[in-house]
């Protein structure tokens, strides 16, 4: 919706100072908060990881949660993406089962070792699994979801339920 609106045309589009209408830049929630050095007001307070080797569908998501006023960091391999999850910093993890030096299983089960690990688990993949795979890897997450069949936009929709 607002996204589509933004004009990405530069010779059509008024360069961005003072006196051109705001409507040819919306800003991003980080450049406001960067911009006035207060928090932005439409933030959830939530942080959240995704553990995301595809760095398009890691842009996408990252876009969306901060639009919608979510902290997120995107992260490409499985033992960098296990290590931040350990820190306990985060509300919820999305991750990805197929990644780079520890597949998303793996960091799944490392991370429910630790019983003081409060972060809400999200599974995100385009695996077909089979039902007996799938009931045990939902049996230790908390969500999962099939990319493929969400936009990000339903992504963060989803994510206020955590």
């Amino acid at each position: 919706m607002e996204e589509n609106m933004e004009a990405n045309d530069s010779t059509s589009t008024p360069a961005n100072d003072s006196t051109t209408p705001s409507l040819y830049k919306t800003p991003e929630p980080t450049d406001l908060a960067q911009s006035s050095g207060q928090p932005v007001s439409n933030s959830t307070g939530k942080r959240v990881l995704c553990i995301e080797d595809e760095a398009f569908i890691g842009d996408l998501y990252k876009h969306a949660l901060l639009k919608a006023g979510y902290q997120a960091d995107i992260i490409n391999d499985g033992k960098t993406g296990l290590d931040m999850a350990q820190t306990g910093n985060y509300d919820i993890i999305l991750l990805d089962i197929v990644i780079p030096q520890l597949l998303g299983i793996d960091v799944l089960h490392e991370l429910r070792k630790n019983p003081d690990l409060k972060s809400k688990i999200i599974i995100a993949t385009n695996l077909e699994q089979d039902d007996e795979t799938r009931a045990a890897v939902e049996k230790e997450a908390d969500a999962y979801i099939i990319k493929a069949e969400i936009t990000p936009s339903q992504l963060v929709e989803f994510l206020k339920n955590f």
